[in-house]
């Protein structure tokens, strides 16, 4: 979720920058099985792709855990994303968007990579959102489709876009309480907001979870971080409101949290507490 400046650079970082998949191959790190969800920490990570912030490199992994109830294949345990101390003492005074594939490790799940976004003036509304913070977007829409929500006039997008931003998403698939406020982005989509979170009633922004959205489906996981939020109280965790049913197969998270590794000093944004979830068409009536 950016403002109309960030809009350009999303555009411009990606085609000029060539950020558009950050570090293209993956590689992995063989990880040894574990038998419980708090040993993950333990286990060594498949590492994705990374890109380059602050003078720095961020990048992505999964850590995966025991084997899933048919023996196949190990199921995940988190999917994260990893700022270096040095980055975030030196990140860059203009906006930056990266876009950083998971590893091939991380299939079980819906998400294929982070779009990650710093604001370091925050963005619209204002005095909401205008501090200085990362947009986490996991993302489970194809880059392509994503990269075809093109610019217009209509509240930014061009019309045909918009049209398709704005279809609801059906109930039984939308997280309960988000709701539909217009907010839509070129090569992002709409994003879906919960009133109830804190900075809509007189608190101020530190952290928050949106959804984003795109012709009727949920496309993507949004965790919101200021600056200060992230390197003051790293170690935090938030159960997530999931929807009734997802239109995507796989496994799922029900827990995001934060974290500071004072030993490799990396902050780290990661999903937990994975459920496998059956698919089931969005356009069914229920």
């Amino acid at each position: 979720m950016t403002l109309t400046g960030l809009k350009t650079t999303l555009m411009t970082t990606m085609a000029v920058a060539g950020l558009m998949m950050a570090g293209a191959e993956a590689w992995a790190h063989e990880g040894h099985e574990g038998e419980q969800q708090q040993q993950a920490a333990k286990k060594q990570p498949y590492w994705g792709a990374s890109a380059q912030l602050g003078g720095g490199t961020v990048r992505t992994y999964v850590r995966l855990g025991k084997k899933n109830e048919n023996g196949a294949k190990k199921i995940p345990i988190e999917l994260e994303v990893e700022i270096p101390e040095s980055v975030m003492n030196n990140l860059p005074a203009e906006p930056q968007a990266l876009i950083i594939s998971f590893p091939f490790q991380a299939k079980q799940t819906p998400f294929q990579y982070m779009m990650l976004d710093w604001n370091p003036q925050g963005h619209e509304p204002a005095g909401v959102y205008d501090l200085p913070h990362f947009d986490f977007h996991f993302y489970m829409q194809d880059l392509d489709d994503v990269m075809d929500i093109k610019p217009g006039t209509c509240s930014g997008l061009d019309c045909a876009d918009f049209e398709k931003a704005m279809k609801p998403v059906p109930a039984a698939f939308t997280p309960e309480g988000y709701i539909n406020v217009g907010s839509v982005v070129p090569y992002m989509g709409n994003h879906l907001i919960d009133p109830k979170s804190p900075e809509f009633n007189g608190q101020k922004f530190t952290s928050t979870w949106l959804y984003g959205a795109y012709d009727g489906r949920i496309t993507f996981y949004e965790p919101m971080i200021t600056k200060e939020t992230l390197t003051g109280r790293p170690n935090y965790c938030e159960a997530l409101k999931a929807p009734q049913e997802v239109a995507i197969g796989g496994f799922y998270p029900k827990t995001y949290c934060t974290a500071y590794d004072a030993e490799e000093k990396v902050y780290k944004v990661y999903l937990k507490d994975f459920q496998r979830r059956r698919a089931v068409n969005p356009d069914w009536e229920f």
